[in-house]
């Protein structure tokens, strides 16, 4: 798999944007993950261990191709080079 070795430069213009796209991924990710323990049986600990895995397994790849599109690129679903 290629790994992006670009500098993550915070004071970016986009990098708000970014940082905005993988907190909401994350998110979500725990959030599913949490609501579909509670469906499973498990205790609060226990659900909170699973959306704790989720965030951790989560597969940033899209998320950062979408971030890094320009908004263009995002609305025909063109990703950048490089994945």
């Amino acid at each position: 798999m290629h790994r992006d070795t670009r500098p993550f430069d915070a004071d970016a213009p986009d990098a708000t944007d970014l940082s905005e796209a993988v907190r909401r991924a994350c998110v979500q990710a725990a959030i599913a993950a949490w609501e579909d323990a509670g469906i499973r049986g498990l205790c609060g600990e226990g659900r909170w261990e699973v959306a704790v895995d989720a965030m951790c397994l989560l597969d940033l790849g899209p998320v950062l191709d979408r971030a890094r599109a320009g908004p263009a690129e995002r609305e025909r679903g063109v990703m950048p080079e490089g994945r």
